[in-house]
């Protein structure tokens, strides 16, 4: 599961006792592209040696070029959260009817 909360307090006591993890998940939701990069070093500095993946992300569309270049930088994998303004409203790709939002064709743009 991500750790959304932001509170690496917490993974730094849970991770360290952690055996057979792959990678360290982060939803740094309602973050510019800059804290959410340190939030991410934050996370990584507690485990240096899991992967790191930030499983779910949302931006408003004017900002979604910049976060996902700081992500293909800083992260080993990424996930849009969600397809569909049908699943959770406002923030999907598409909208209801699976018709492509300004949000789709910037993040279409940088991959």
């Amino acid at each position: 599961a991500g750790l959304a909360s932001g509170q690496v307090g917490w993974w730094e006591n849970v991770g360290p006792r952690r055996n057979g993890c792959s990678a360290c998940c982060v939803h740094p939701y309602a973050k510019t592209a800059t804290a959410a990069m340190q939030l991410l070093w934050s996370y990584k500095d507690v485990r240096p040696d899991l992967a790191l993946w930030v499983t779910e992300w949302n931006r408003p569309s004017n900002e979604v070029v910049p976060f996902a270049r700081m992500l293909r930088q800083q992260v080993d994998r990424s996930f849009w959260f969600c397809w569909s303004d049908g699943m959770v409203p406002s923030f999907g790709l598409t909208d209801q009817d699976e018709r492509p939002k300004a949000e789709y064709v910037s993040l279409a743009g940088v991959l």
